[in-house]
């Protein structure tokens, strides 16, 4: 009965998510709809092969809380749709004058998302494929106030290996998923908001793939900066999601 009632939940939450697709784009995602709620029994070898072109093709555009996105497949459409990281969406408050930071912006669902209710968003993506879109997605919506930078964060000026994800939303600096990598120019995020005149920053968000620290670093000192991030009047939300990562937010 369990796995029964998920399944009901998950096609209809497919079905309500065409009200996002603009225009005959709606068209392609009820295709992959329909796709999707094919139950796992029926699911064979062509079914496999058939899901795997319906998702590389599912591109388009998609208009969530009145910010409209050009996704290129499933992936992208999965990242920017508002059940993607609940979490973070609900803390992330900014003010009207508030400067957001976001470091791993992918094709844009947090700079757009926020833009229209802060002061100005700079907006860091590596990857040049996620990047064309990020600016395309800016200048769709019109959003004078945000700032995207085909550029890679790091703790020095260098020409870093961004080893490719098997999606759009994978690539990274420390993990090698060997599927090719290309070089790319990384600054210091100190140098970058110098350099663009920006004199304080209310919010950060960071999502790079396992490069935010390094990891033995932040498992044996995690404790301590929870510590100081409280003392200094954060309130912190600390989220486990995995033995070897977790999410903590501070606000």
């Amino acid at each position: 009965m369990p796995s029964l009632i998920g399944y009901i939940r998950d096609v209809t939450q497919s079905l309500l998510s065409i009200r996002y697709w603009k225009g005959f784009y709606k068209f392609r995602f009820l295709k992959w709809c329909i796709l999707a709620s094919v139950p796992k029994v029926f699911r064979g070898r062509a079914y496999v092969l058939l899901r795997k072109r319906v998702d590389e093709n599912l591109s388009g555009i998609v208009i969530i809380h009145g910010i409209k996105y050009i996704i290129r497949n499933h992936d992208d459409y999965k990242i920017v749709s508002p059940s993607f990281e609940k979490d973070i969406v609900r803390i992330i408050k900014p003010h009207k004058e508030d400067v957001f930071i976001d470091i791993g912006a992918h094709i844009g669902k947090y700079a757009l998302g926020l833009a229209r209710y802060t002061g100005k968003v700079l907006a860091v993506e590596a990857h040049p494929d996620n990047f064309s879109i990020l600016k395309r997605n800016v200048e769709l919506n019109n959003l004078g106030n945000v700032i995207a930078l085909n550029i890679g964060a790091w703790s020095s000026r260098a020409k870093l290996r961004l080893f490719i994800g098997r999606s759009h939303g994978h690539h990274s600096f420390v993990e090698d998923k060997h599927c090719g990598f290309i070089e790319v120019d990384v600054y210091p995020m100190d140098e970058v908001i110098r350099d663009h005149n920006i004199k304080r920053v209310d919010w950060i968000k960071i999502d790079v793939e396992g490069a935010e620290s390094d990891r033995e670093l932040w498992r044996s000192n995690r404790d301590k900066v929870i510590a100081l991030l409280s003392k200094y009047g954060y309130k912190v939300e600390d989220v486990e999601r995995g033995i070897n990562w977790s999410y903590v937010f501070a606000y």
